[in-house]
């Protein structure tokens, strides 16, 4: 039997569909130079792209200091590296568990991030996006771009395994989503490798936290009319979030400390705002 490929994307190349569709692979970092004191902060991807922006600016103002966001692992893996002694901070997307509470794991929430739909089709200004029709993309019934007041064209869906933490936003507030995806609803196994697809090939539809599309040229589409943005989640309006955490082992110390509290700073305030997250209240 020939190994499938996406049809809807001829010349897309054997490797990078492999990339696409297989699990993260570890990652290893390169000893730091001489000198310089390395904070490392391992796990999601959703919150990788604001992470690096705001450990840009920390870095910054803190000559002889590096933030390191590796790429993804996920939650549940940046939890695992925290817990292992592989990482200083874990980056993660959901809440930590009760078990992991009295593990003596610590939870900072930075932000809150809407998940959005995203997509480079031309949509009308306004162009907004039904619950109902999201449901029917991802369960194969709704094929064609001109039903939502685009240029004709066939869908082609861009999906997440089951886990995943904006995916669990979705299946919480669209339960048929819980369900599997019908063809031709392509996997990406992490957010890079989402992003990657829906800004790499026309005519993809998908979901991200929309900080993670800053600069992508992906547009956001309102949700039954509400535009996604830091105002209407702060009044409830938009439905679809997730929260953006870093999580230390026991009270952070020293540069983990120091970091977590830069997050909660106007500087790393105006960033997230910039990116379309809402920021936390310090702890």
């Amino acid at each position: 039997m020939p190994m499938p490929v996406f049809r809807f994307l001829p010349l897309f190349s054997l490797v990078l569909v492999l990339c696409l569709l297989s699990p993260p692979a570890p990652h290893a970092e390169d000893d730091p130079p001489p000198g310089e004191t390395v904070l490392r902060i391992a796990g999601t991807g959703d919150s990788q792209t604001l992470l690096r922006l705001l450990a840009d600016s920390f870095q910054r103002d803190t000559p002889g200091l590096r933030v390191d966001i590796p790429d993804s692992i996920g939650s549940s893996g940046g939890m695992k590296a925290l817990a292992a002694g592989q990482t200083d901070l874990a980056r993660i997307a959901r809440p930590l568990t009760e078990t992991e509470i009295r593990s003596g794991f610590v939870p900072f929430i930075f932000a809150i991030s809407p998940v959005v739909f995203v997509t480079q089709k031309k949509l009308p200004e306004d162009a907004s996006i039904g619950a109902d029709q999201v449901v029917s993309i991802y369960q194969g019934t709704l094929r064609d771009w001109r039903e939502l007041g685009a240029p004709p064209g066939e869908i082609y869906p861009i999906g997440r395994e089951n886990g995943d933490s904006s995916l669990s936003v979705l299946q919480e507030k669209f339960p048929a989503l819980a369900r599997p995806f019908a063809p031709p609803v392509k996997i990406a196994y992490t957010t890079g490798k989402a992003l990657a697809a829906l800004t790499g090939y026309d005519n993809t539809f998908g979901f991200l936290p929309l900080s993670s599309i800053r600069g992508s040229g992906l547009r956001p589409l309102a949700l039954d009319g509400v535009a996604p943005s830091p105002e209407t989640v702060a009044n409830g309006r938009y439905p679809l979030t997730t929260p953006f955490l870093v999580v230390s082992k026991g009270e952070p110390k020293g540069l983990a400390s120091t970091f977590i509290g830069f997050l909660f700073s106007e500087p790393a305030r105006k960033i997230l705002l910039d990116s379309g997250a809402l920021p936390a209240k310090a702890p």
